[in-house]
């Protein structure tokens, strides 16, 4: 063999080993980049489930604790009732120790987390408040501090606002744990309400109205659990609930309790509230396992993408070593001009783009090498620009016009087509609710956040009455064509203008016009009277509507709780009711407009 053909040889070689060489070694760095993101994301997702579940507790033990200081003075109010009974004294201090030290407890968990300006800002207004009504229930259990109530109420609906945003986005796992700390809540709340009126030998109308909310909003909060969990973790609820004898027996008095009757007694009472203990253990084995497969699933992946980073490095750090060989090999003029090809080479397995060789005379080997070198940096480097700009959303961008040759580029033209209909889809199921097509809470929130805030509106929540029935008479199927016939009905009785969402549930919310309130009001309840008709069966519902004024940049969360508010108070006049209730600032004159 001739010197030029050994010279041609070699060539022949460093063609054949080192394109691959560069072109893995750059797949290589980028998988181990795309890796170590990976894994950064799973040890954030880590953090945002400790600070979401310190967040939901905290909401969770302020409600509990409100409903005690809004429920004892009503069993004090009664007649048969003596506060200074030891078993009254002892009831109250047991409950108002435990609902006091849960708040406390789920307190010291947001204070190990990172606030920002405005949750702090929600958090101290809270806990201040907090203070003055346990200074004033110590003082005097009769007396409702309804001003401190109703500040807790505005600063605890933000939170819960706030919260809401944190778990947007969430698994079905986060959701169960979620729906158990709304289940929590309501149970809590119930059993402050109920057990007080049990205790007090007597009642009246509007006392068994509250008490009946309590148990219904209970029983929509399990119902709502039931559809997240697992079909074992159904099962468990259900024979843990048929087993519990204030679930299955001691509630149900209340709904039939006369203005007098014998009083259930203290210690019977705090006797069946003890036996809900087996019930709530499997609610919180429920959250607990849901947190842990949040917790596992995270975890798993930091593990695996830690794991693939480690093997993507140690592969590059491999590769690089076969560019010191080959020169060694190869030498004079040749060892020269691969040198200047490994340099560029690792120019660019360092993150340099656009690196070209600038010696590419001849017809030899190398020289084509080169050349063909400096087509895939370009190549390279368009890819880059093109993923940049794929990354940032920007899928209109001139780059895409120049097409990478061969099977890249066309691959990369039909995930652009298939990526913009994902992100359209996306976007649209991030925001609206599945089975009616309507906005969701958080979709309903950017809505609302996006009105014109010149002109004066109102906000109407609007909930089913009957729907339970339908659902259990007929099942979750026919439940859901009444949902959908409401949300078609509902879109027929607004304006283009306003925004209509469904909540959650039974749940619907509309912002509309100040002036078209009232008439949009009376025009809902008369388009839901009328009959759905569902597989040969002729389903009824009704709905309690209640209804305030939102006021020139007031924020959409805070006329929400009044209209919930209002609604409830519809609810328990009966079904097919209208509530108004105006915001405590609002002037007669600005009423009168």
């Amino acid at each position: 063999m001739s010197p030029l053909d050994r010279v041609g040889f070699r060539q022949l070689i460093l063609l054949i080993v080192l394109v691959p060489m560069v072109i893995g070694n750059l797949a290589t760095l980028r998988l181990a980049s795309n890796a170590q993101a990976a894994e950064r994301l799973a040890n954030e997702e880590l953090a945002d489930l400790e600070q979401l579940l310190a967040h939901r507790n905290f909401e969770t033990a302020v409600i509990a604790e409100l409903a005690l200081y809004r429920g004892w003075p009503t069993v004090l109010a009664s007649s048969a009732i003596r506060e200074d009974d030891p078993s009254i004294v002892i009831t109250r201090q047991v409950i108002e120790g435990l609902v006091q030290s849960a708040t406390d407890l789920a307190a010291a968990g947001v204070r190990q987390t990172a606030l920002g300006t405005d949750e702090l800002a929600t958090f101290d207004d809270i806990a201040r408040s907090l203070t003055d009504l346990r200074v004033g229930f110590a003082e005097n259990p009769r007396t409702i501090r309804s001003d401190e109530l109703t500040r807790v109420d505005a600063d605890l609906a933000i939170w819960s606002h706030q919260v809401d945003y944190l778990a947007l986005g969430r698994s079905a796992a986060w959701m169960s744990i979620d729906r158990q700390a709304e289940f929590a809540t309501a149970l809590s709340t119930e059993v402050i309400y109920a057990g007080g009126l049990l205790l007090a030998g007597e009642s009246t109308e509007a006392q068994r109205q509250a008490a009946a909310v309590a148990l219904a909003t209970t029983d929509a909060a399990l119902e709502r659990l039931h559809v997240v969990v697992t079909d074992e973790q159904r099962q468990r609820l259900e024979v843990a609930y048929a087993d519990n004898e204030y679930l299955t027996t001691v509630r149900s008095r209340v709904l039939d309790l006369p203005n007098r009757f014998e009083p259930l007694g203290a210690p019977d009472l705090v006797s069946s509230l003890t036996g809900l203990a087996s019930f709530t253990a499997v609610t919180v084995e429920i959250q607990g396992e849901s947190v842990a497969s949040v917790r596992a699933a995270a975890l798993l992946r930091s593990d695996r993408a830690r794991h693939n980073r480690q093997l993507m490095i140690g592969a590059a750090l491999a590769t690089l070593v076969v560019p010191g060989l080959l020169v060694a090999v190869v030498g004079g003029r040749t060892t020269r001009r691969v040198q200047r090809l490994a340099r560029a080479a690792e120019r660019i397995s360092q993150g340099e783009l656009g690196v070209v060789v600038d010696d590419v005379t001849g017809t030899d080997e190398l020289a084509v090498l080169a050349t063909a070198f400096n087509q895939v940096s370009a190549s390279v480097l368009m890819g880059h620009d093109q993923v940049a700009a794929l990354a940032d959303g920007r899928l209109d961008d001139p780059v895409f016009d120049r097409d990478l040759p061969g099977p890249i580029g066309h691959t990369l033209r039909v995930a652009l087509r298939r990526l913009g209909d994902t992100t359209a889809e996306l976007a649209h199921h991030a925001s609206h609710d599945r089975l009616t097509g309507l906005l969701d809470r958080r979709g309903f929130h950017l809505a609302a956040a996006e009105l014109s805030a010149d002109q004066r509106r109102a906000v109407l929540l609007l909930d089913l009455d009957g729907f339970k029935k339908v659902n259990d008479t007929f099942g979750h199927a026919a439940g859901d064509a009444v949902l959908e016939d409401v949300a078609e009905r509902l879109r027929r009785s607004i304006r283009s203008s306003d925004v209509l969402a469904r909540l959650g549930g039974d749940e619907f919310v509309i912002v509309t016009e100040r002036s078209d309130a009232e008439r949009l009001a009376a025009r809902l309840q008369g388009e839901l009277t009328r009959t759905i008709r569902w597989n040969g069966e002729d389903l009824r519902v009704s709905g309690s509507v209640g209804w305030t004024t939102l006021d020139l940049g007031e924020p959409v969360g805070s006329a929400l709780a009044r209209a919930d508010s209002a609604m409830y108070r519809a609810k328990g006049q009966g079904p097919g009711r209208v509530e108004h209730v105006e915001h405590a600032g609002f002037r007669v004159e600005e009423r009168a407009k």
